[in-house]
């Protein structure tokens, strides 16, 4: 399987465990649109171009499943895996808190969205992280 195929079945596999969970799914966007209908009308606030940093946050899902894609464990489960590539999904892990509330605090007029798409993208790196190490490790459910 090349790179890019291997890429989009963990890409396939991250959104299959965000439907099966669907309850947390809905709930989350559930949040998103009351946040969009809260700060509607999107005339009073001054930038708009600066919402486009709320979507920052969701470059680290993709970090995570290249990270996974990239260190793929093709042979047999061995005591002797590399550690390293597991802990670069758990500094993508631990990143997205600052980052998120940094974004945050520093959108005056739109928090809520931003709060809003943090929390998406958290549930999208948990479910990421989640298939990438198991394809860093190769021990699979």
């Amino acid at each position: 399987m090349s790179q890019l195929q291997n890429f989009i079945w963990l890409s396939s596999q991250a959104f299959s465990a965000i439907v099966y969970l669907w309850y947390i799914s809905v709930a989350i966007l559930a949040f998103l649109v009351v946040a969009i209908i809260v700060t509607w009308p999107f005339g009073k606030i001054q930038h708009l171009g600066r919402l486009t940093w709320a979507f920052i946050p969701f470059a680290l899902p993709l970090a995570a499943l290249l990270c996974g894609t990239i260190f793929v464990q093709t042979g047999p489960v061995t005591p002797y895996i590399l550690e390293w590539p597991v802990y670069i999904i758990y500094t993508l892990l631990i990143l997205h808190i600052p980052v998120s509330i940094f974004l945050t605090i520093k959108s005056k007029d739109y928090r809520f969205i931003t709060a809003a798409l943090s929390l998406l993208s958290i549930w999208f790196l948990l479910m990421a992280s989640f298939v990438s190490i198991m394809s860093i490790t190769g021990d699979w459910l």
